[in-house]
């Protein structure tokens, strides 16, 4: 029953962590990338790529870091690969991306998010090993929660 709980949170948080990747490409990435660049270009896309894969990385890994006692390194990557294999999957099912002259940009996003959120998520278990863990735990579930909500529910704001 244990193993089971384990694995049905681990998909939980790789879902949401796919949702928050879409969201963020789509509504998030591209604003402010426009904001340094014009939208065209190469430099442009792959700055989308990255952002799309660095914004809900580095929110939701801090969240993800306050959630799991330590060793947190390998979980935090494996719920990373685990939301970009959704991803890859979602894209193939709609799109045959690897077709496009930019069949690149997901594998670039998805490589940014396995860097970053692991990152994020090291950082705040190291920055928090002083805190209790119940209310680590609480508050990273939390934290975890409202963003994952607000980035699920940003498209109809």
């Amino acid at each position: 029953m244990e193993r089971l709980k384990q694995t049905l949170v681990f998909v939980v948080l790789v879902v949401a962590l796919f949702a928050c990747v879409w969201v963020s490409r789509i509504f998030l990435a591209l604003p402010l990338v426009s904001l340094i660049m014009t939208p065209s270009g190469v430099q442009a896309v792959a700055g989308v790529a990255i952002a799309g894969g660095l914004l809900p990385g580095l929110l939701l890994g801090f969240a993800y870091g306050l959630i799991k006692a330590r060793p947190i390194l390998w979980s935090a990557f494996a719920v990373a690969l685990g939301a970009c294999i959704v991803e890859l999957v979602v894209a193939t099912m709609s799109v045959n991306w690897w077709e496009f002259v930019t069949w690149w940009v997901l594998p670039l996003e998805c490589v940014a998010l396995m860097v970053f959120f692991p990152a994020a998520a090291w950082l705040s278990s190291r920055l928090a090993t002083n805190a209790q863990p119940a209310l680590r735990r609480r508050c990273g579930i939390a934290v975890f929660a409202l963003l994952t909500i607000g980035a699920v529910t940003l498209p109809w704001l």
